[in-house]
């Protein structure tokens, strides 16, 4: 799905308050740290905190992380500036560097879902890639994730491609089919 950064920022909900209203802003926003990446250690297993730390590693992914002012974890994005090769599945989804970011991972802490985390988190990053000229928004998003299907298509993420997963005993691929931007 794509979304072009020349539209707006997305709108809070009608009479939607949140205890996080005005709290969007980099004060709140980090590149993660090692002890950070820690936070995360009760709700994925150590395989997925070692790919987070290579992540936060390579310089052509921003990955942010979004702490309470109290020092909460509030959640965690990830974008790529170049086509990368997706570390679980093996694919590469074909993005233009310079115009486009590849969102490809977020996650909001189960006591703060509801709550517009990823509303104040999405317009953060849409304002940094507009100051680094980048066009649009890329995200891959699965079918049978019925929640991120509905937050992208909410929010005027156009469909683009699809990506189909084979598996025949140990063997996996996978094909790629960008229909257009």
């Amino acid at each position: 799905m794509r979304r072009p950064l020349a539209e707006p920022n997305l709108k809070i909900p009608e009479g939607r308050g949140t205890p996080v209203d005005g709290e969007c802003d980099e004060n709140y926003m980090y590149n993660p740290s090692l002890e950070m990446i820690g936070a995360l250690n009760g709700y994925f297993p150590p395989a997925r905190l070692k790919i987070f730390r290579e992540m936060a590693a390579d310089p052509n992914i921003d990955f942010l992380i979004r702490k309470h002012p109290e020092g909460g974890l509030w959640g965690y994005l990830m974008h790529s500036m170049v086509p990368m090769k997706d570390v679980e599945y093996k694919f590469t989804i074909p993005i233009l560097p310079g115009q486009e970011t590849l969102q490809f991972d977020g996650w909001v802490h189960p006591d703060y879902r509801g709550m517009l985390i990823a509303i104040f988190a999405s317009n953060w990053v849409f304002d940094r890639r507009r100051k680094t000229g980048h066009k649009a928004i890329v995200v891959a998003v699965r079918s049978k994730d019925r929640t991120a299907m509905r937050f992208h298509d909410r929010f005027g993420y156009k469909s683009i491609g699809t990506i189909k997963h084979y598996r025949v005993g140990k063997l996996r691929w996978n094909k790629v089919q960008m229909d257009g931007r």
